[in-house]
């Protein structure tokens, strides 16, 4: 499931800079009330905390840490140390997979691929998941709800309200079920119109890779696990590698199966899966030999003709024949299935019907 949603927040700028002023002074009258006295067994987030992250844990955990350590330099005015181990002084904010977490701090509730929770035990705040993802999603979930940081932030420029320190009730525990829909993604169709504004000439991005990790960060905030990394891509363009990074589902464009980028397909060379089926089938094996290793891939599978043109307009014989059509995109699917499964055999895949 896609949506291009990821650009909607931009359309609520304006309501954002209508209420600036009520914004800020709802910030004065909140900063005004942080020199009362925390509630009796309350767990007290201050500039002192620090957050701590277990080596073990993948490199998109310690990516979404340091959102949340900016986060909270958004509210509290200055950025908690991420550290291996807890502080001297302050609350601890200790991130990890349920299952490698210490026997004290491992909760009930968190058992499904995705799910997570959001708890306090003791002098320590445990945002955990029952993988990588629901990891990240207790990161971002405790960012929004507590710390009241906007998913779409950086669409919106909608700033969090500033605190001397963040109270959490001794009893916090809370459990959040997997989402309902397996894959939840982005696809930033023509994503070329954004090259003027965040150009990444340098990187071969399309756009930068800044501005996609900007994408990406925002998509897991919104409990995304896919993307497509752009439109006309090649399986080894940086953004893909990025996304992966980041914890991420990598799919393709519906027009480019198995990351084979047709609209940059050789003028010489034929394109015709009646005639001369060997030659893609060699294009789709290099792209699937092209991927960078040890990623997540959701394979999309199908024929289309070159830049997103129907097939039939590159093959004169199923021209006014979609019984033969169908045919051939049938066996076109087939056979890339068996493609991908000869080096991935648990692979899962997507049809964009057309």
């Amino acid at each position: 499931m896609t949506t291009n949603s990821v650009f909607s927040g931009s359309l609520r700028i304006s309501a954002v800079a209508a209420c600036a002023a009520v914004l800020y002074l709802c910030g004065v009258f909140v900063h005004a009330q942080t020199t009362k006295t925390a509630a009796p067994g309350a767990l007290v987030l201050d500039p002192r905390l620090t957050i701590v992250v277990g080596a073990e844990e993948p490199g998109s955990v310690h990516l979404a840490a340091a959102d949340l350590a900016s986060d909270f330099e958004k509210v509290l005015g200055t950025k908690p140390k991420i550290a291996a181990h807890r502080g001297e002084t302050g609350a601890t904010v200790l991130i990890g997979e349920a299952a490698k977490l210490p026997d004290d701090q491992r909760l009930a509730g968190v058992a499904d691929p995705e799910s997570f929770s959001i708890a306090v035990t003791g002098n320590t705040l445990v945002l955990s998941g029952a993988d990588m993802r629901g990891t990240l999603y207790a990161i971002y979930q405790f960012s929004q709800e507590f710390l009241g940081v906007d998913p779409m932030y950086y669409w919106t420029d909608h700033e969090p309200l500033r605190r001397a320190r963040i109270e959490l009730p001794s009893g916090l525990n809370k459990s959040y079920a997997a989402p309902i829909f397996k894959y939840r993604g982005f696809f930033i169709n023509d994503e070329d119109l954004l090259t003027g504004w965040a150009p990444g000439a340098k990187d071969h991005a399309g756009i930068s890779l800044e501005a996609w990790n900007k994408i990406y960060e925002t998509s897991l905030r919104l409990k995304a696990n896919m993307v497509v990394p752009g439109t006309w891509i090649f399986p080894d363009d940086p953004q893909i590698k990025a996304a992966a990074e980041r914890g991420l589902i990598v799919t393709q464009h519906h027009a480019i199966p198995l990351g084979v980028n047709v609209a940059r397909w050789p003028k010489d060379v034929e394109y015709n899966y009646s005639t001369h089926p060997e030659i893609i089938e060699r294009a789709w094996k290099d792209a699937v030999a092209t991927y960078p290793k040890d990623i997540e891939i959701l394979w999309a599978v199908g024929l289309r003709g070159l830049s997103d043109s129907s097939y039939a307009s590159m093959d004169p014989s199923v021209q006014g024949n979609d019984a033969l059509l169908g045919k051939r995109i049938s066996s076109a699917i087939d056979e890339q299935m068996k493609i991908v499964r000869a080096v991935h055999p648990d692979a899962k895949f997507v049809t964009d019907l057309w």
